[in-house]
C-alpha cells in the first residue's frame, strides 16, 4: 500500500512556503539550503519543535518579543500527555478563522452559519481562566462571547452534577443554539444525562464533534437525544482543521488547509484497515511554518477515494502494541466494544509490552473481554469493571493509551 499525497491547497503555495522558510526562518536555515522539493524535506516531529520556541520560528526581521507582547502572536500549548505536549505559535484570530472555514465545508453547518442570528455553543475542556473552584460556575453572561457560548467551566465531566448538566441543557434552549461544537466525550456524558431525564439537545442545525476521537458508543449516546446532522471535524492545534466528515460519512480535506500525506503503517493493524499516519504542511499559518509535520494521529484511508479518510483511528501514542508487532488503534477498540451499546465507556492502558488493562463502565467485564480478546492476542489482558473514567490533565479523554514510547517512524512504510 503506497503513501497517498494530496493537497487541499495549491501545490505552488506549499513549495513557496517551504522555500521561504529555508531562507527566512532560523529553525530551517540551520539545516542548509532548501533541498529543491518538499518531498525531500525531512519529516518534522513534535519532539523536534519542543525546545525551539519562540525565536527560532520567527522570520528574519520580525521582533518576537513585541509581537508576543502585543498579542499579534500567541504561544499555545498542544493537547496530550505531559510527555507529548509542545508549544506552537498562533497568529491572532487564526484558529477561529480556520475552524469557521472547516465547519462551512458541511452543508448543514454552512447554511446555519450564513443565516442571520447564528448562535453557537462550545462544549469541551474549559479555556484558561474559566475554571471554577469554590466560587461557583461563571455566569451565562461571563461565558458568552459574541455568538459563542462556552457551556462548560469544569475540567473533568466525571464531576459534573445533575444541576450543572441541567443548566447546560437549559442554556442550549436559552441561547437558541444553531450549532454545537463539542468534544464527543463531554457531549456523550451530557447526552446520557439528557436521555435519563427524558430531554433532548436543543440544537437546531448541527453538531460538530472535534478535539477527540468519537467512539461508536459516544455517537450512539448522542444520537439517542439528537437526530440532526452530526459530523466529525479533525483538527490539531499545530495544523488547524484538516478533515471534515461529509453527509456520506467520508472525511475529506478542508479546502485550502494543507498539503497532506497519508503514510501507511508497515505493520498489521487488527480491527482496522489501510491505517496511515497524517503528515501535513499547513499553508494557512503565517507564523511558524510547519513542513511535513507528523501530526501524531492515525486514520483509515478510504478504499475508493484517494486522499479521503474512512475513519479516524486515534493517536499513534494511544495504539496498543502486541508482541507480534501489530498495532491496535483506539478506533479498533471502540468498534469492538460497540455491541455493548451507548451506555458503555472503556479505556485500555498498556503499561508494558506484555500486558494491557481494560477498564469498563456500564458493562460486565466478561462481556467486554470476549469482544476485545482477539484484538489483544498475545498480550495478558486484565479487564476490570469501573464506576468512572477520568480525563487527562489536558481535559482530553483517551479511550486507549500506551505509557511507553514507540517510534512511529519505525513502523511507517518507506522509513524502516
Amino acid at each position: 500500500m503506497a503513501a497517498a499525497m494530496f493537497s487541499s491547497a495549491k501545490s505552488d503555495d506549499a513549495v513557496e512556503l517551504a522555500r521561504r522558510a529555508y531562507e527566512m526562518v532560523a529553525f530551517y536555515k540551520k539545516r542548509g539550503p532548501f533541498p529543491g522539493s518538499l518531498d525531500a524535506v525531512p519529516l518534522l516531529s513534535k519532539r523536534d519543535i519542543a525546545t525551539t520556541l519562540p525565536k527560532q520560528w520567527f522570520e528574519d526581521g520580525k521582533d518576537a518579543r513585541s509581537l508576543l507582547a502585543a498579542g499579534d502572536v500567541a504561544l499555545v500549548e498542544t493537547a496530550g500527555t505531559s510527555g507529548e505536549r509542545a508549544r506552537v505559535l498562533w497568529d491572532r484570530g487564526w484558529w477561529e478563522e480556520r475552524e469557521l472555514l472547516a465547519l462551512r465545508e458541511h452543508p448543514a453547518a454552512r447554511a446555519a452559519i450564513d443565516a442571520a442570528g447564528y448562535e453557537e455553543a462550545i462544549l469541551a475542556a474549559p479555556t484558561r481562566g474559566m475554571g471554577s473552584c469554590h466560587s461557583g460556575d461563571p455566569s451565562y453572561e461571563e461565558r458568552k462571547e459574541g455568538h459563542r457560548l462556552h457551556l462548560n467551566s469544569r475540567q473533568d465531566p466525571t464531576y459534573w452534577t445533575p444541576v450543572v448538566m441541567a443548566r447546560m441543557l437549559d442554556e442550549l434552549e436559552r441561547q437558541g443554539t444553531a450549532g454545537l461544537v463539542a468534544d464527543p466525550m463531554y457531549l456523550a456524558v451530557l447526552a446520557r444525562y439528557a436521555a435519563a431525564e427524558g430531554r433532548r439537545l436543543a440544537v437546531s442545525a448541527f453538531v460538530a464533534l472535534t478535539h477527540s476521537l468519537a467512539t461508536p458508543a459516544q455517537r450512539a449516546a448522542i444520537r439517542a437525544v439528537y437526530t440532526g446532522p452530526a459530523f466529525e471535524v479533525y483538527a490539531s492545534r499545530e495544523t488547524g482543521p484538516l478533515f471534515v466528515e461529509g453527509e456520506d460519512g467520508v472525511h475529506r480535506a478542508v479546502a485550502g488547509a494543507a498539503r497532506i500525506e497519508l503514510v501507511p503503517l508497515a505493520v498489521p493493524t487488527p480491527g482496522a484497515e489501510r491505517v496511515a499516519a497524517i503528515v501535513a504542511t499547513p499553508t494557512s499559518r503565517r507564523s511558524m511554518p510547519l513542513l511535513r509535520y507528523v501530526v501524531g494521529d492515525l486514520v483509515s484511508m478510504h478504499e475508493a477515494e484517494p486522499g479521503a479518510v474512512s475513519s479516524h483511528e486515534g493517536r499513534d501514542a494511544d495504539a496498543v502494541v502486541r508482541p507480534d508487532g501489530a498495532w491496535v488503534t483506539a478506533g479498533a477498540l471502540g468498534r469492538a466494544l460497540a455491541p455493548l451499546g451507548a451506555g458503555v465507556d472503556a479505556q485500555a492502558t498498556q503499561r508494558d509490552p506484555a500486558s494491557v488493562d481494560l477498564d469498563v463502565v456500564g458493562a460486565a467485564a466478561d462481556a467486554a473481554r470476549a469482544l476485545v480478546a482477539p484484538l489483544y492476542e498475545g498480550l495478558t489482558l486484565h479487564v476490570r469493571e469501573a464506576t468512572a473514567l477520568a480525563v487527562e490533565p489536558s481535559g482530553r479523554f483517551r479511550p486507549s493509551r500506551r505509557t511507553f514510547a514507540v517510534d512511529l517512524a519505525s513502523v511507517l512504510q518507506g522509513t524502516r
